[in-house]
């Protein structure tokens, strides 16, 4: 899939021309061996506005944090609350129509990976469990329902398995930040 500008993920490739100041969400499905593999990244058309750059490091961030934290001693509700938190104390809102979901020899199953949520709910993660982070972040609106996106929507996605001694991201080779998918962009264009 590839979304642009406002659309937050699932957007059908057309033949739109992008201009400069678009951003492209490029979600890549993967399937080997009967196992499934889910993962996203955004990249800049030419020069991008400012929002567009912190709202895409704060997406990064979020899905980090929660990354980060991943252990067998904590609760789905925990991925979601300190993406929320975070999200929320630089100014900015998480969708909450999508949500990360568990991924292995079926493309979307449970457990669902709320990116907003209470501390201390839901199951605990437990060794084995496959899931994708993937926080979707829009500029708060101002005052219209009609401009919710405001033209600016992020999604970034990793694939996680929980083991014994804590995550493993399972799709290590996605560029890991912004001067990464800057860099991958200069070097595919020369």
């Amino acid at each position: 899939c590839s979304s642009a500008n406002h659309v937050i993920c699932h957007g059908i490739p057309q033949n739109k021309i992008l201009k400069d100041g678009d951003i492209v969400n490029v979600d890549v499905t993967a399937f080997k061996n009967s196992w499934h593999g889910d993962t996203s990244r955004m990249f800049y058309v030419g020069e991008v506005s400012i929002k567009a750059k912190k709202l895409t490091e704060v997406t990064y961030n979020s899905m980090m944090k929660a990354i980060n934290i991943l252990s067998k001693e904590i609760t789905l509700g925990d991925i979601g609350s300190i993406i929320q938190n975070y999200v929320e104390k630089e100014g900015f809102s998480v969708v909450r129509d999508f949500c990360g979901h568990g991924i292995g020899k079926v493309f979307h199953q449970e457990p669902n990976i709320l990116h907003y949520g209470k501390k201390g709910t839901g199951p605990k993660l437990k060794p084995g469990m496959i899931f994708t982070v993937e926080p979707g972040l829009y500029i708060r609106a101002h005052k219209s329902i009609n401009k919710k996106f405001h033209n600016i929507g992020i999604r970034i996605e990793d694939d996680v398995l929980i083991t014994k001694n804590g995550p493993e991201v399972l799709t290590f080779k996605a560029p890991k930040s912004i001067n990464e998918i800057e860099n991958l962009m200069s070097s595919n264009n020369g």
